[in-house]
């Protein structure tokens, strides 16, 4: 069922994943920055805006703060996965993996690769921290506007 908290936590998580991947763009290196990247990223805030945050407006601000935070954390998991599976298709196609479970060992050692990255970005940890807090409080303040 839509709600405001619901449509405002999509709105805010996917402004904040947007500028997190912007804010990561320095340090992936080659194909990784281009293409459709910020975009993504901006998709996956909007679901987990929307699951994860939406349900979790209501109730007290420190509730949401944490649903906040707990968002922030699922979009940068989801961001992961989504570019560790491209990632692991596109070695895949260059023949890379000699099998199936390969291929899949594959997602999870690229998945670390790239949270290795994620962990050095502090731009990055920032914008997810704060913009966790921040999108929290947003979409409590539209839960409790209108319930």
């Amino acid at each position: 069922m839509p709600t405001a908290a619901k449509l405002f936590g999509a709105i805010a998580f996917t402004l904040i994943a947007f500028l997190a991947a912007e804010a990561m763009k320095p340090f992936l290196t080659g194909n990784q920055a281009r293409g459709f990247f910020s975009e993504a990223c901006a998709l996956v805030g909007a679901f987990a805006g929307w699951r994860v945050m939406g349900p979790g407006a209501e109730g007290t601000r420190k509730k949401a703060i944490l649903t906040g935070l707990k968002t922030s954390f699922t979009v940068a998991m989801w961001s992961l996965m989504l570019f560790a599976i491209w990632e692991m298709l596109e070695r895949a196609v260059d023949g890379r993996y000699g099998t199936a479970v390969r291929a899949i060992e594959g997602v999870f050692a690229v998945m670390l690769e790239y949270g290795a990255l994620l962990v050095i970005a502090v731009p990055t940890i920032i914008v997810l921290v704060i913009g966790g807090v921040a999108g929290g409080v947003f979409s409590n303040w539209a839960a409790e506007r209108w319930p």
